[in-house]
């Protein structure tokens, strides 16, 4: 995986700090309160949308999100934030 181009916007989660999506990869990033950074590939417009939208982020993202795409771990430097999107 390359460099991820998305902004990291904070959110309001227990379990969630942050999370930003690459709209011409469809890469999900998400940053969690012990600081891991995880990506999750091939994830639609949609699903992104929802997650931003949830009651609770936490429950969105293991139910429409983990339950359907694989993420991994990455290195924060891997995430290239633009100055506007």
């Amino acid at each position: 995986m390359g460099p991820i181009h998305c902004t990291l916007r904070r959110v309001e989660s227990s379990n969630l700090v942050a999370c930003g999506y690459d709209r011409t990869q469809q890469i999900l990033v998400v940053v969690f309160g012990g600081g891991a950074t995880w990506a999750y590939e091939a994830v639609e417009p949609a699903r992104w949308q929802g997650l931003v939208t949830a009651e609770s982020k936490g429950r969105y993202l293991r139910d429409e999100v983990q339950a359907w795409r694989r993420g991994r771990k990455i290195n924060p430097a891997t995430i290239v934030q633009p100055e506007e999107e």
